[in-house]
């Protein structure tokens, strides 16, 4: 037995990790919540050239998505080495088709799982067991451990029993329970590892390696005759596998003293009701379950630690014969199901041996936890409960309450809520939105969830913040009507208004308002205010740098709060201006736009939300957004309320996200439907021509929707047709009212951040922009991923550190729009908002306007970049003016004009690299390498730098091809 016993305070990620490091040669990752600690640990550790056991530093490899990082996996395994990764939820799914091959060829690895829920009616990054689950029938054997300390010991039990099975292994915990649970745990030595690492089946595993030098064949295209014969080829591989853990299991309590068995009853030695569970819910059954027997009762706890293969001989050795009665709980739910999988797995476990029962225990299934929904010591009391019942509920749930198939458990509540102030709207605070923004989630019923996931938008307005501790006031004497410091606000917290003479009589005495000096509306002797809303203000500061005049100073909030907060609400009584007569053209008259998203709960002086602002400011009330899973989905569609809002006449984005991988086919699929529903419009309306007006016939199928006014006329125009609709007694008629307004132009933006966009959803974008179809894409780059932690993505530049770059990343930053222009019929631009707010404008618009696929790639600064937050123009600034982030817009209209479709927005670098390099802090790596090799690396980082402008400056002057010369046929 190992004496030398270390104790360190740590979590289930670290624990795990430090086993995976010390066990493998490839670690292939990619991140995803809440397993992404052990990959940036592992990748750490490697670029600090930690070795593992074998006396080498493993390789760690970032990859494009989990479906990548699963197939390098398998690549690598079937080469011989020793390779694992981390995953959860979508990312384990991802890895399903080549875990089947894995699995089906014997090749040992291990994947490491912080169980998470899957998004199916809604996004969660909670805990539950849907991810494994769904994943059960690949052939991979299954370990879950339910502390800390059996995660680390559970990791290297698991790397030995693959070794011995030739089984895959997934080992499995629970994602924030036990992934970033502290706690004191006994760390395995490197001498007890090696111990476990038996040298001679590592060695088996390299023999079976692919090799020239003794080629064989694997994957195989094989028929009926013989597939099913080699599929039941492994069953003895199977069968024998449970043991094998368990002489594992043996072997490392010989090793360290802490026993193990695959199913791990506690509790009353003759326990008449028995509860069965894994993973860390065995913690709180198991305190409870002593508790009950020293009031007398006779109950016990059955672990489950190896989940695949099943071992129903294992879990009869640990029932007590004298059980009455057993509840099996699952932490997932199968719509459809007659049960969840390890009820199930009971149920055919007893019903194997019924001739050894005199009277069989009854055997009922629950739900409990799905997506961290606590299990507390009394609905562990309500099971107990239910079981001592003549006829316990089956496929019951327990924590929360059922009104509608009425399958919960009823248990005693005990609650301590969290409120957060909401503004004076009764039915908000009434309503489903309202209860969760005032922390009663868990006291709503089951009836009170929309069944298809499906809830309000402009709801943000009643979360009030109340963060900061200063508000921008403004100086009319200063100001230049520019509308930088409203296009600027991430929260939208700051706008501008123009309006006359009759909305001054009632304001506060401290209201503020100046002239119009705007040209175009002289005649009309427009006033014009600058005002926040003090209530939702962060104080973020951004206002104030962007700023050019200087015409905002932030001051005290809790001087300003009482004469802002009226002022507010005189400003939101003033309408808002007339659509058609703004020339969206010009930032100081397109702010005067109603942004429909607004008041979001991100990062304070976020550098996402002004593009998305200013996106739903241009084409809000006719847009649908399909936002890739990330950042922007969290902060744009995480209950309980939303910053995506609608206008008076209750028009605004519809908004949805489906996966971070598939985003761009996503809203593929928007457009596919838009357009089908147009066409099928324009055919009954053809149809319906002997019954409808000419002229508004003909002007309807006729609009070129082309401005904010041409839209405005079709939606009249619909409008009439409806009307007119209703009294034509066709079907045809009632067909087209229900698609009448597929006739007004609708505006799909697919959105999303660098690591989908670069990463693991490029090859969608790639599609997508070669299909030709009138789509947007909007890429918010943070050149990190930025919601997963700050991983490094393909969007990261050369030299900044980034979890995965620890040493900082050492290849040059993907060059997007590049590509994207390898395709001559798409829209390409590249903006920086902080650094040019007219070129950022254009490109919105002349993206939207183009029929056919767009693309913008818009600078986001991010925390990750180790900057001021509070004045990030400058670093746009510096970005563009280094040459690092260039502006540009590729229109492929300009062609049939013969001008150059390519415009090159960024004038010749001004600052060398350097200088902007060292003002964030994420290139500070970079400053640490001795001075004469420094010099030589920032001269190369120039040298990049000048040979892409120079690309770039040549693709913009490149003169247009005179057609005339070509060769015809």
């Amino acid at each position: 037995m190992d004496i030398t016993k270390q104790h360190i305070i740590t979590t289930g990620n670290q624990a795990t990790a430090h086993i995976a490091y010390k066990t493998n040669e490839v670690c292939a990752i990619y991140p995803i919540t809440p397993s992404s600690e052990m990959s940036e640990l592992v990748e750490e550790w490697s670029a600090d050239q930690h070795e593992n056991i074998f006396g080498g530093v493993p390789t760690v490899f970032e990859m494009q998505s989990e479906g990548g990082v699963a197939g390098a996996l398998h690549g690598a395994v079937q080469t011989g080495s020793l390779a694992t990764t981390f995953t959860a939820s979508q990312g384990l799914l991802l890895m399903m088709p080549s875990m089947y091959k894995i699995a089906g060829e014997l090749t040992p690895n291990v994947i490491h799982v912080a169980t998470r829920s899957i998004a199916t009616h809604a996004l969660s990054i909670c805990c539950d067991h849907g991810d494994i689950m769904a994943v059960r029938h690949t052939g991979y054997a299954f370990l879950g451990a339910a502390t800390v300390q059996e995660a680390h010991d559970f990791a290297l039990i698991a790397q030995a029993a693959t070794l011995a099975s030739r089984i895959p292994f997934v080992h499995f915990f629970d994602g924030f329970e036990t992934s970033h649970k502290t706690t004191a745990i006994d760390v395995i030595s490197d001498a007890t590892i090696t111990e476990m690492m038996d040298a001679n089946l590592i060695a088996a595993h390299s023999e079976r390696a692919l090799n020239p030098n003794a080629p064989v064949l694997r994957g195989t295209s094989q028929g009926p005759d013989v597939f099913f014969q080699s599929r039941e080829a492994v069953n003895s591989f199977y069968e024998g596998c449970p043991d094998m853990v368990q002489n594992q299991m043996n072997k490392f309590a010989t090793l360290t003293g802490r026993q193990y068995k695959l199913f791990d009853y506690v509790g009353h030695p003759d326990a008449e009701q028995i509860i069965i569970s894994m993973a860390s819910s065995t913690e709180i059954i198991e305190e409870t379950i002593k508790n009950l027997n020293a009031q007398g009762e006779k109950v016990g706890l059955i672990k489950v630690r190896l989940f695949r293969p099943f071992s129903g001989k294992h879990v009869l050795e640990a029932l007590p014969k004298s059980c009455k009665s057993i509840a099996v709980l699952d932490r997932c739910k199968e719509p459809g199901a007659t049960g969840e999988p390890l009820y199930l797995d009971i149920v055919q476990t007893l019903m194997s041996v019924t001739d050894t029962y005199t009277t069989l225990p009854k055997i009922v299934g629950g739900r409990y936890g799905l997506s961290s929904k606590a299990l507390s010591p009394n609905m562990v009391v309500a099971v107990v409960e239910n079981l001592k019942l003549e006829n316990p509920k089956n496929n019951f749930t327990i924590g929360i309450n059922d009104d509608v198939t009425h399958l919960s458990l009823h248990y005693t509540k005990e609650f301590h809520l969290e409120h957060t102030r909401l503004e004076s709207d009764s039915d908000f605070a009434n309503s489903l939105l309202g209860k969760l923004l005032a922390g009663k989630g868990n006291e709503l019923p089951v009836s009170a969830l929309p069944v298809d996931g499906t809830y309000e938008t402009d709801t943000a307005k009643f979360a009030i913040r109340h963060s900061g501790d200063s508000l921008p006031i403004w100086d009319t004497d200063l100001c230049t009507q520019c509308g930088a410091c409203s296009m600027a606000c991430p929260q939208g917290a700051i706008r501008i208004k123009a309006y006359d003479n009759s909305y001054l009589k009632d304001a506060p005495n401290n209201f503020q308002s100046v002239k119009s000096i705007e040209a175009d509306w002289e005649i009309d002797l427009l006033n014009y205010t600058v005002q926040v809303n003090p209530e939702q203000c962060t104080s973020c500061n951004n206002c104030v740098d962007a700023c050019p005049a200087k015409a905002l100073l932030m001051k005290s909030k809790s001087e300003q709060i009482e004469k802002e907060t009226k002022n507010w609400k005189h400003f939101e009584s003033i309408p808002e201006f007339d659509r058609n007569k703004i020339d969206s053209t010009k930032v100081s008259q397109q702010q005067l736009q109603e942004p429909l998203f607004k008041y979001s709960i991100g990062v304070d002086g976020c550098g996402e939300a002004p593009y998305l602002k200013l996106m739903s400011q241009l084409f809000g009330d006719r847009m649908l957004v399909a936002n890739a899973t990330g950042a922007s989905s969290i902060f744009g569609g995480a209950l309980p309320t939303t910053p995506w809002a609608k206008n008076a006449q209750g028009r605004g984005p519809a908004w949805s996200n489906s996966l971070f991988e598939d985003n761009a086919e996503f809203g593929l699929g928007y457009r596919l439907s838009l357009d089908q529903k147009e066409q099928q419009a324009k055919i009954l309306l053809k149809k319906l021509k002997n019954e409808l007006d000419y002229n508004l016939t003909h002007e309807m199928l006729t609009a070129k929707q082309r401005t904010e006014k041409e839209i405005n006329q079709q939606r009249n125009r619909v409008k009439k047709l409806k009307a007119h609709l209703t009294t034509v007694a066709k079907v045809e008629a009632q067909q087209l009212l229900q698609i009448a307004d597929s006739l007004v132009k609708q505006s799909v933006w697919i959105v999303g951040g660098d690591g989908w966009a670069y990463d693991i959803g490029y090859g969608g974008i790639d599609h997508v922009m070669a299909s030709g179809k009138n789509v947007n894409i909007l890429v918010l780059d943070n050149e990190v991923y930025s919601n997963t932690g700050g991983q490094m993505s393909k969007a990261t530049p050369f030299g900044a550190t980034a979890k995965f770059a620890a040493r900082g990343k050492q290849k040059q930053k993907k060059d997007l729009g590049k590509l994207a222009m390898c395709y001559d019929d798409v829209f390409v631009a590249q903006v920086a908002i902080g650094a040019d707010q007219e070129q950022t404008l254009k490109a919105f618009l002349e993206a939207e306007s183009y029929d056919g696929p767009s693309i913008i790639i818009a600078y986001c600064h991010s925390p990750a970049h180790g900057i001021d937050k509070r004045n990030p123009s400058q670093y746009h600034r510096a970005a563009v003016a280094s040459g690092q982030w260039l502006m540009y817009r590729n229109d492929p209209r300009r062609s049939a004009e013969n001008l150059n479709p390519f415009q090159l927005d960024s004038q010749e670098p001004s600052i060398p690299i350097g200088d902007y390099l060292q003002m964030e802090k994420r290139f500070s790596k970079l400053f640490e390498t001795n001075p004469e090799n420094f010099k030589a690396l920032i001269a190369g980082i120039q040298k990049q730098v000048n040979k892409k402008y120079a690309w770039y400056l040549d693709k913009g002057i490149t003169s247009v091809v005179d057609k005339s010369v070509l060769v015809t046929v």
